[in-house]
């Protein structure tokens, strides 16, 4: 293995991380739509717009960690300066890339259990003072989005072998 390939490894393992990123500024820009449909103001306005930046930058950090790591390597020279061209590693990339994926998915789990926890104990509590509105607030959308982050961590555990050889594929054609 050499240390460019390490370094794509380890960047695209980032790139998954972002995700987590991802979906929380999701949620604010989902707020900030519906704080910006109920009320039109100037404060909302520019919420709605740090919003929008914020996940569009999240977004383009997964496409650029995952997708194009080889850009971050390049500008600041990660490969250079090891003694060596090469170094041996007993495990193949395929596998080191699935026990990423599969530490991704477990990290999704331990982050979001805790916080759907919390908002699954809101939800009681509102029930149990008989506080309910018809509009949806954000504890209804927090329980959504944690839904969802654990659908994707339960995606990869289970199918973190096709993740992997997807994401170790573009890894080959990217060394070459």
């Amino acid at each position: 293995m050499t240390p460019r390939s390490l370094f794509v490894i380890l960047i695209k393992i980032m790139g998954l991380f972002q995700i987590s990123n991802i979906f929380e500024s999701g949620i604010g820009l989902g707020a900030s739509i519906y704080t910006l449909a109920s009320e039109v103001s100037s404060s909302g306005l520019q919420y709605l717009l740090v919003s929008l930046f914020s996940f569009v930058l999240y977004i383009l950090l997964f496409w650029v960690f995952v997708f194009k790591p080889q850009i971050f390597i390049d500008r600041l020279k990660l490969d250079h300066g090891f003694y060596e061209e090469q170094f041996s590693m007993n495990m193949d990339k395929g596998m080191m890339i699935r026990i990423a994926i599969i530490s991704v998915g477990i990290f999704f789990f331990i982050e979001t259990i805790p916080s759907l926890c919390r908002q699954l104990a809101i939800v009681y509590q509102k029930a149990a003072l008989h506080y309910f509105s018809d509009k949806p607030d954000d504890t209804t959308i927090n329980i959504v989005f944690a839904g969802a982050k654990l659908l994707i961590g339960y995606i990869l555990l289970t199918n973190s072998k096709y993740l992997a050889k997807f994401i170790a594929k573009d890894t080959i054609e990217q060394e070459k």
